[in-house]
């Protein structure tokens, strides 16, 4: 799945669109969109909405997993991932991860993976 926001300006109008679509060979497919009454970024409880369509409509257990941007962060939105859909947060390149002693970038610790491929570290982290 693909979780999105889209802000277009038409005249004096501006639509604000959280999407949600099925992410299929480097295509997203719309699935469930919400028209924001607002400018600008998605709220927690907006996100959780969507999600829980989706829950309605496909079942948690057919999601293996959830792309989205750096807009979409917030410790009540992971932790709702986690505990509801199984579902863990990645990490951007230019996050420092460290392991109490040290802290490198994302891009270095991740940075020889391939498009597909995941890495799991040995030890919690702190980010």
């Amino acid at each position: 799945m693909s979780l999105d926001r889209t802000q277009w300006q038409l005249g004096k109008h501006t639509y604000n669109i959280l999407m949600l679509g099925i992410a299929h060979q480097g295509l997203a497919i719309p699935l469930i969109w919400q028209m924001l009454p607002k400018k600008g970024n998605s709220q927690t409880n907006e996100r959780l909405n969507i999600m829980e369509k989706l829950a309605a409509l496909l079942g948690k257990e057919r999601v293996a997993y959830l792309t989205a941007d750096r807009e979409f962060v917030g410790q009540q939105w992971f932790k709702y991932l986690s505990s509801n859909w199984g579902l863990a947060s990645e990490e951007s390149h230019s996050d420092l991860i460290g392991d109490g002693r040290r802290y490198l970038p994302g891009h270095v610790i991740f940075g020889n993976l391939a498009i597909g491929e995941a890495k799991s570290l040995p030890k919690r982290r702190c980010i």
